[in-house]
């Protein structure tokens, strides 16, 4: 296994990845102080992350292949979710419902919640994008602090602990991609 740190403008992001794919990310604290964008020293195996990043944290839309992201021990539903976040673009958010319809089952809202919050792999698969249906930010496993940033970062206005739901995606217009 292989780590590398990122010094992004939301805080500290720490890679980890194994046989050339992706297999963990966890956003740490927030920035401190104004720093270079970037990694101090990126091990060969997470340049392309990193590279993914730069791109990220420079407000360009990126899509990463899911096979470089370990998906080792996900369930089928969990999978289908994942898959169906890939299509909620930058700048954009869909709610907890809406997803759930997008990965084909209606009903499961929670379900849904529950595999996000499961999510090792933030950013790249992005779970920040999804609130809830009154436009409060909902949970985040790395905490709301960093969803609201990573929200902010892309363009998404936030007050009093709620997105401006002009900014979420409607459900209709998900499917395309």
């Amino acid at each position: 296994m292989i780590h590398c740190d990122y010094h992004s403008p939301c805080g500290m992001v720490r890679l980890s990845a194994r046989a050339g794919r992706l297999y963990r990310v966890r956003l740490l604290g927030a920035p401190r102080e104004r720093k270079p964008t970037g990694a101090t020293h990126a091990p060969g195996g997470l340049a392309p992350f990193v590279e993914m990043l730069d791109r990220y944290f420079d407000c360009e839309p990126v899509q990463c292949d899911p096979e470089r992201l370990c998906m080792d021990g996900m369930g089928h539903f969990q999978r289908r979710v994942y898959e169906a976040l890939a299509k909620v673009g930058f700048g954009s958010a869909v709610t907890y419902s809406g997803l759930a319809v997008m990965s084909g089952a209606p009903r499961a809202h929670r379900a849904v919640g529950n595999a996000l919050g499961a999510n090792p792999l933030p950013i790249f698969i992005p779970c920040h994008r999804v609130v809830r249906a009154d436009g409060s930010l909902g949970g985040f496993g790395c905490g709301v602090p960093w969803k609201r940033r990573l929200l902010e970062h892309e363009g998404h206005v936030v007050r009093r602990g709620r997105l401006v739901l002009t900014d979420v995606m409607p459900v209709t217009t998900c499917s395309g991609g």
